[in-house]
Formats: C-alpha cells, structure tokens, sequence
C-alpha cells in the first residue's frame, strides 16, 4: 500500500455554511491522484451529507452493495438513509466540523467533530472507508463523547 498521505485539513462547518479559523498552513504531503479523488469524495461526502444530515445525495456517493460494519446503521444506501433521516429528526440543527482527512490507496478516513445542538461537547468520530470505482463501498466508524471542555478554553 502507499504511505498514508494526509489529504487536507479544513476547520469549517459544513452543516450551515460558516467558516471557522483555519489553523496556520500546513505543507501538504505528496499523493497519487487516486488519493486526492479520494480524499475530494469524503469531504464531499461529509459536506452534502452527513454535515447537513441530507439523505437525499446518498446515492451518489455509496455503492449499490455498499457494507456497512458499524452498527449504528443497516447495511446498504437505503440503511444509511434511514439512519440519516433519524439523527436528523434527533438533532434538527447539528455542526459538524471535518478536522482532518487522510487518504491510503483505496482507503480514505476522516475525523469529524459532531455538535448535535448548540452547547453540546459533541462527538469525536472517526470513519474509514474504502473506495471502489469513485464510490463509497466499504465503512468502519468509531465515536467518542466530548467530556466537559477538553482543551480547557
């Protein structure tokens, strides 16, 4: 496999459109063109759909078999759909906030800050997923509360 390439890092929100502050620049490391497709598909992915918590897109970016290995949502597109539609009716103005994106060969994993309503500490999750044929096919996730103020600001 390639060597894991850190495909992008962008603070922003992609659920209501408002921009945090970047962090200062960092030199991005080198990547095949597969890799930064890759990466463009996830962000993609966060900001059309689980950003705004819009099930409607998610047919462009999953496969038609796509497999799902969290538990949290059933296998396949009309799974994750179902899934989306019920943490929108949970969370009816959420934030998420892409924090990094990593690109490996055919897999792509992205770490993203989930606030479910205002003042919540949120989620940290991270999802990796694997690519094939341009489409989301393949999807490990882990999430973790935000206890508190962990960076004590």
């Amino acid at each position: 496999m390639l060597g894991l390439a850190v495909a992008g890092l962008m603070l922003g929100n992609a659920a209501a459109g408002h921009a945090r502050a970047a962090p200062p620049a960092m030199a991005e490391p080198a990547r095949t063109s597969e890799e930064a497709a890759n990466a463009a598909l996830l962000r993609s992915w966060y900001e059309s759909v689980l950003g705004p918590l819009d099930p409607e897109p998610v047919d462009r970016f999953l496969a038609p078999d796509f497999v799902q290995h969290s538990k949290l949502a059933e296998p396949g597109p009309e799974g994750v759909k179902r899934f989306v539609r019920r943490m929108r009716g949970l969370w009816p103005r959420p934030r998420l906030t892409i924090q990094r994106i990593f690109a490996d060969g055919d897999f792509v994993i992205g770490q993203v800050h989930q606030e479910r309503f205002e003042g919540d500490p949120g989620l940290n999750v991270v999802n990796i997923y694997r690519v094939e044929n341009g489409r989301l096919k393949e999807h490990w996730g882990n999430l973790q509360a935000v206890e508190g103020n962990p960076l004590g600001k």
